[in-house]
């Protein structure tokens, strides 16, 4: 963090040597990396051990491992994660029905779900990896003219961490989350709506972990913290199936989807050293994100069977976030100023792939499915396994 330059006067015969700290440029940091650059620096005389750890590199590489361990989780993965589990409940309140629902029939479904996310480490943050399971449950009423209506409960659960950092860097949520729902069909022409709200449970654990050539450990700092938050969910889709041409079918559809997270702050605590000081714990401020996208694609469908029919379906489609944020981290160390970090934009496109196969009766309805969406540096992908019963 260092920089040394030297004069030399012959009259008499000195030589100056002046230090002062290296830009940021210097050190080659990202735009998040150098916004925590001051309050990294003015929290080091918090803790001697962290600040010989952080003066004592030579190399980027060595520098970079120290001192990013220092910042708060700021890359998206918390907001990326919840968001991959509101769309797989969003998924199955939108499925197609090929149970029909006369008026004044009843339905309940059940669906366990498992998602996933996944981005890389770029030159402008920092990559995260993580996954989750949840478990959803529907009641609707059928009726003709207006569509069915129902309603969602659903428990969701996942952990986010930085596959790049050496200690036990970990973030959690557990969610509640309750909504309703809206499917129509007139002729081959579909349309869904749902909103829901969910209340989330945060936890995180943060740690400094230097081993030395041998494998050593050479400090270990390490905090944790929790709070909590809320989410909100818009969807509403449009498609259009053809009638079938022999056993196959095709579907062009198009959604728009809305997506609302709140968490509140938190202070980390646990990392003081043996004199009470410390240069690790961090205060994060309330941080909230939000993301607007729309999706267009065309599913490919087979119906065969007698009694008992298979429905196996290829969706191949295009999603684009036009509008949204991460969420940027406005976080300090014990006593020091603010600074604020922002993700890497969300704003953006890529292609998405989804399998479906059902398999139903007239009362009931067993459905499996996977799907996969990618853009610039990033990856979501989630499977279904969904039961729906008439009564």
């Amino acid at each position: 963090m260092l920089q040394a330059s030297e004069t030399s006067n012959a009259a008499t015969n000195s030589i100056s040597v002046t230090l002062r700290r290296s830009t940021a440029a210097e050190l080659g940091l990202n735009p998040a990396e150098s916004a925590a650059l001051n309050g990294v620096y003015s929290s080091l005389t918090n803790d001697a051990a962290i600040e010989g750890a952080v003066l004592g590199q030579y190399t980027k590489s060595a520098f970079l491992n120290v001192y990013d361990q220092l910042l708060p989780d700021y890359a998206g993965g918390v907001f990326e994660l919840t968001l991959a589990a509101s769309d797989a409940v969003t998924r199955a309140t939108s499925r197609v029905n090929d149970i029909e629902n006369p008026s004044g029939t009843r339905g309940a479904w059940a669906e366990e779900v498992a998602f996933g996310v996944n981005k890389s480490r770029s030159s402008e943050s920092a990559g995260f990896q993580g996954g989750g399971f949840g478990f959803v449950g529907g009641l609707e009423t059928g009726g003709a003219g207006l569509g069915a209506f129902g309603l969602t409960g659903s428990f969701l659960t996942g952990d986010i961490k930085d596959p790049h950092s050496p200690g036990d860097n970990l973030s959690s949520f557990s969610e509640g989350e309750g909504g309703a729902y809206w499917q129509a069909q007139l002729g081959g022409l579909r349309a869904d709506a749902r909103v829901a709200g969910g209340y989330l449970l945060y936890g995180n654990r943060r740690e400094l972990l230097l081993k030395d050539a041998n494998g050593n450990v050479t400090l270990d700092r390490a905090s944790k913290s929790s709070s909590s938050g809320y989410t909100a969910t818009g969807h509403f889709g449009l498609g259009y199936q053809t009638p079938q041409i022999g056993w196959v079918y095709f579907r062009p559809q198009v959604h728009g989807d809305y997506f609302y997270l709140d968490q509140g702050g938190y202070t980390e605590h646990g990392a003081a050293n043996a004199s009470g000081g410390d240069g690790f714990d961090l205060t994060d401020a309330a941080r909230n994100g939000n993301e607007s996208s729309g999706t267009a694609s065309l599913v490919t469908g087979l119906t065969f069977g007698q009694g008992f029919k298979w429905h196996p379906e290829l969706e191949l489609g295009y999603r684009n976030v036009f509008s949204g944020t991460a969420g940027s981290t406005t976080a300090n160390f014990q006593g020091g100023t603010p600074f604020t970090l922002d993700p890497e934009s969300i704003k953006g496109g890529g292609p998405v792939a989804r399998v479906d196969v059902k398999a139903d009766t007239d009362f009931y309805e067993l459905n499996l499915e996977a799907g996969i969406e990618e853009r610039t540096h990033f990856e979501e992908g989630d499977l279904r396994l969904s039961v729906r019963v008439l009564f």
